[in-house]
């Protein structure tokens, strides 16, 4: 491990959900969730920015704030320099939300809860109107052959892959994930279960595979033996797709990196003891037996934490950012590791 530090920290305020890319010219941008609590109603998303390799970053510039609750960014840049933020609106009408204008606040919902994004053609210092986007954290990824690719959910564990030729401007699906199973046995005890928060890579053979956070729902959320990721993968640009089939990997949500050598790297929270970030290894994306789980935090105070990104650098070493608490810290800070694999 090459350490850990914190990009960004104020007692004030919640940080979240952060996402990492990479520019042409080595510049490195995050993006997370600033607000006040988990669920807020006036949250916004915040890019930081590192000349140097992520050793110092800048204080961080608002690139999205509506009148409601902007969360759960994702950031990507692709390959001719266009940078795409993603994010959605949330409407919390019991939380802090006296100052929200109603008729605004539902056009906003009707528009924008299913996620939007904005482009930049500049580096990130300025930005587009918002586009709907099929939203899932993150952000999407750059196919092979230019398009864009995402995988979104809905609440009752639906699954849709969609490309888009442009960019973000429209999104078309082109197939879904299904056959997760509504409930797993842990302890003797069969648990209904909730599945959500993709992520998904292209491997250098073309095939896209999709990575699924599950956990029980109550009252057997947090129980370890049911938080496996799962996985699907499609060898048609993602018309159709296998049976997701459980994975040995336990913690959630995943983020997945292609790493220069095509192996993929998964990095995910783990919200049990001892709390912190973990990382797995794979060949092809889908058999992660190989290698050993990879710890790279294993010191958070409890399991307000995770949902890490990970990019590698130029010199082959991998920076993680994610969110969790400083040392008597009420609430989590945007936190960043650059580490090595073994």
């Amino acid at each position: 491990m090459s350490g850990n530090f914190i990009i960004a920290g104020d007692p004030s305020v919640y940080y979240a959900w952060p996402s990492v890319a990479k520019l042409p010219g080595g510049e490195l941008l995050v993006v997370t969730y600033e607000g006040h609590a988990h669920t807020h109603s006036h949250g916004k998303v915040v890019l930081y920015r590192s000349e140097d390799g992520g050793h110092m970053w800048d204080q961080g510039t608002v690139v999205t704030d509506t009148i409601l609750d902007d969360r759960d960014p994702g950031i990507v840049v692709l390959s001719d320099g266009t940078v795409i933020v993603t994010t959605r609106v949330a409407w919390w009408k019991d939380v802090d939300a006296t100052r929200i204008d109603p008729a605004e606040a539902q056009r906003l919902m009707d528009r924008y809860a299913a996620g939007y994004l904005i482009r930049s053609t500049d580096g990130g210092r300025t930005w587009s109107r918002m586009i709907p986007y099929p939203f899932q954290p993150k952000g999407p990824v750059e196919l092979q052959d230019g398009r864009l690719f995402a995988v979104d959910w809905k609440a009752d564990g639906t699954f849709t892959a969609y490309i888009s030729p442009d960019k973000g401007d429209t999104w078309t699906p082109v197939g879904k994930i299904s056959g997760l199973p509504a409930s797993v046995k842990a302890g003797g005890i069969d648990y209904r279960m909730a599945y959500s928060e993709p992520h998904f890579v292209q491997t250098p053979s073309g095939r896209i595979v999709t990575y699924i956070r599950a956990h029980a729902v109550h009252p057997g959320y947090g129980r370890r033996e049911t938080g496996y990721l799962w996985l699907s993968y499609s060898d048609d640009l993602g018309e159709t797709w296998t049976t997701p089939r459980r994975t040995d990997i336990i913690g959630y949500p995943p983020h997945a990196c292609r790493l220069r050598d095509g192996r993929v790297l998964l990095t995910y929270g783990y919200r049990w003891h001892p709390f912190g970030q973990r990382a797995r290894l794979s060949d092809d994306g889908v058999d992660f037996t190989k290698y050993p789980e990879i710890v790279i935090r294993a010191d958070a105070p409890d399991d307000d934490l995770g949902y890490p990104s990970t990019i590698e650098l130029d010199d082959g070493r991998l920076l993680t950012v994610y969110y969790q608490k400083a040392p008597g810290s009420a609430k989590p800070s945007l936190m960043g590791t650059i580490w090595t694999l073994e």
